[in-house]
């Protein structure tokens, strides 16, 4: 049986590492793309995320436009991340229902 000190380390990595993964994917700045025109009043800038695409132009505010579900819509290479960041979540969340449950022990 491991010292409570190590398992009270093993808890806090866990969820550190859970914590991590939630903000990880609830980030819309995967892909930032910066505009520039002839103009300075055209500048806008391009937030793409897992979830959403977020798009701030300098005049007119943001514009926040959710990832549409339909196979159509997203790329192979964004169905694959959404994937794995779920596999990532559940995990994290196994890890620490199991951490909490050893501790209890």
């Amino acid at each position: 049986m491991a010292s409570m000190g190590i398992q009270i380390l093993g808890l806090t990595i866990a969820i550190v590492g859970f914590l991590g993964v939630i903000i990880m994917c609830a980030l819309p700045m995967w892909k930032v793309t910066a505009f520039i025109g002839a103009n300075i009043v055209t500048a806008q800038t391009t937030w793409q995320g897992l979830w959403m695409t977020c798009v701030l132009m300098s005049t007119k505010g943001q514009q926040i436009k959710l990832c549409q579900a339909l196979p159509g819509k997203i790329s192979g290479y964004q169905r694959g991340i959404r994937v794995i960041n779920i596999n990532s979540l559940l995990n994290g969340l196994t890890r620490v229902r199991v951490q909490l449950f050893l501790l209890k022990r």
